[in-house]
């Protein structure tokens, strides 16, 4: 891991990139990845800042929002899933969609 750490001090990127990359990958591969973390922790604000505007939200609603247009609903879905792995949200129950199928509803932690 050590190893791996070193081939990215050159990248200037904030989040932790070593399970995207490989140690013999070429810089294009580390510099795609960096591009990639920066996006997705940009879309986990994104995410943030829709439930704190909108309030509580089933998977559903939140792929609904104008500002997710143009996402595909499983880019959504990863992401909030990903915040809820972090425990920046909680599940505070379920309801029914309009197809009768029960979704979880979630929040801001």
């Amino acid at each position: 891991m050590d190893e791996q750490r070193s081939l990215f001090r050159d990248v200037q990127v904030e989040a932790d990139i070593t399970g995207m990359v490989h140690r013999d990958d070429p810089h294009t591969s580390v510099d795609a990845a960096a591009v990639i973390e920066r996006r997705r922790n940009e879309l986990h604000e994104k995410v943030l800042a829709a439930f704190r505007q909108h309030g509580r939200m089933t998977d559903e609603d939140l792929e609904e929002l104008q500002e997710f247009r143009g996402y595909g609903p499983s880019t959504i879905r990863k992401r909030r899933s990903e915040l809820f792995q972090q425990h920046a949200l909680v599940s505070v129950g379920d309801r029914t969609n309009s197809r009768g199928r029960k979704m979880l509803v979630w929040d801001v932690a």
